[in-house]
């Protein structure tokens, strides 16, 4: 058991005696979290476009004058008196133009973004060569009426809103565009329950009646932009521990260390298991002195202390497998070159995958599969959710994902390693 503790010492020694190695795995994640974190705020933290959409409406006739037409046709018909009541109050209510403009263009939430201006039908060739408008909107004389007709009896004009838009405004206008299916998608709901006769004062609700209660799904606080990168960062790099100590194992058999160790009768399971422990000691320093710098200077907080402890402990299971398997090839191929080429390669892929470059949100669907079972990727889907406010039961899958992943590791290391001496 001292031999254990010696060969940990030593381990540990080793890397607080190499600066270079020191600054790369502390620094260099530091000086990434800041430019990655600062230049892509405004797009992961919530910030848009500035959208100044004008649309120009030309409204052909008069709604009401063309409302009360219809409840004049109305009274004309042989139907009972009370589904006539029913009916007339229903017309009465129903503006198809005035809800498209006072209650969704002129909408509190879409009025930021969205203005709606009226105009006379003499002026739509000027409003056409006008590069102003985004869309231009023009409804035909007896639209309401139609709609109406269409709504409670069989009609053979379909009513139809005329659509201009601005070719050089893509943006603005498929905002509109958007809209504008929202509302006839409303209006077709209400001509389909007219015709199956089910449309009543109850199923017809003015909106100013509604009362709209927004709430996120999670309610869960979005993570920013040094808060993505700080741990995307953080879980690429406690990999390069490693492949940092695989190469110093490799640098011990070059120089004999290992067979001095070796004739001291020190088994290779104490050897081994103390690569492996330095491994986890090192990853955890690293990530809590990562993390402690991100919280003092950009108030990256974790609100469960917990929670954190055990997802990095996970993390750094993980890669004491990794640094023992690193070890394993590197002594059975008997080059280094195993750990600088996975240091090279190994990890820049991984961590693409894994989305310590970019969301995983951004990838396909079979990427963003093999990203939760990359050691980054596990770790950073725990880590984010912890960061979100999750209890430690929600990232359960995430942290037997990367246990598996250490245990496999682990499990190749001693399949790998050289079983004669002389194979060393």
């Amino acid at each position: 058991m001292n031999m254990f503790w010696y060969l940990l010492k030593k381990q540990l020694l080793l890397f607080l005696r190499n600066r270079p190695e020191l600054l790369l795995l502390l620094g260099m994640p530091l000086i990434l979290i800041t430019i990655l974190g600062f230049a892509l705020s405004g797009v992961m933290d919530g910030d848009h476009l500035e959208i100044d959409a004008k649309v120009a409406l030309i409204q052909i006739g008069s709604e009401q004058d063309e409302i009360n037409r219809f409840i004049n046709d109305l009274a004309e018909k042989q139907l009972p008196d009370e589904q006539k009541e029913v009916i007339t109050a229903v017309a009465s209510e129903l503006s198809p133009i005035d809800i498209m403009k006072n209650e969704i263009f002129r909408n509190e939430e879409l009025s930021s973004f969205l203005s709606i201006e009226e105009f006379d039908g003499n002026e739509i060739e000027q409003l056409k060569s006008d590069d102003t408008y985004a869309v231009i909107i023009e409804t035909p004389e007896n639209f309401t009426y139609d709609i109406l007709n269409s709504m409670f009896f069989t009609a053979d004009t379909i009513p139809e809103l005329s659509f201009y838009v601005n070719e050089g405004k893509d943006i603005t206008s498929k905002i509109v565009e958007d809209v504008i299916m929202f509302f006839q998608n409303q209006l077709s709901t209400f001509v389909t329950l007219g015709k199956q006769g089910v449309i009543t004062e109850q199923v017809y609700a003015n909106p100013n009646d509604i009362e709209v209660n927004t709430e996120t799904v999670t309610k869960r606080e979005p993570v920013t932009s040094l808060g993505y990168y700080a741990i995307g960062m953080s879980v690429m790099f406690v990999l390069y521990i490693a492949t940092t100590i695989g190469s110093f194992a490799h640098v011990e058999k070059e120089s004999l260390v290992f067979d001095r160790i070796m004739l001291a009768n020190v088994s290779r399971r104490v050897y081994f298991t103390s690569i492996f422990c330095s491994a986890v000691l090192l990853a955890f320093f690293q990530l809590c002195i990562l993390y402690g710098v991100v919280a003092l200077v950009y108030q990256v907080t974790w609100s469960s202390l917990g929670a954190f402890l055990v997802v990095t402990l996970s993390i750094c299971f993980t890669t004491g497998g990794l640094a023992v398997l690193m070890t394993s090839l590197n002594y059975r191929f008997k080059s280094e070159e195993i750990s600088t080429f996975f240091s090279s390669v190994g990890i820049p892929v991984i961590a693409f995958l894994g989305g310590s470059m970019m969301p995983t949100a951004q990838m396909s669907e079979s990427m963003a599969f093999f990203s939760k079972i990359t050691p980054n990727g596990a770790g950073m889907t725990a880590y984010l959710k912890i960061l979100q406010g999750y209890s430690i039961t929600d990232v359960i899958p995430s942290l037997l994902t990367l246990l598996i992943i250490g245990i496999v590791l682990l499990l190749c290391s001693i399949v790998s390693f050289p079983k004669r001496r002389g194979a060393l």
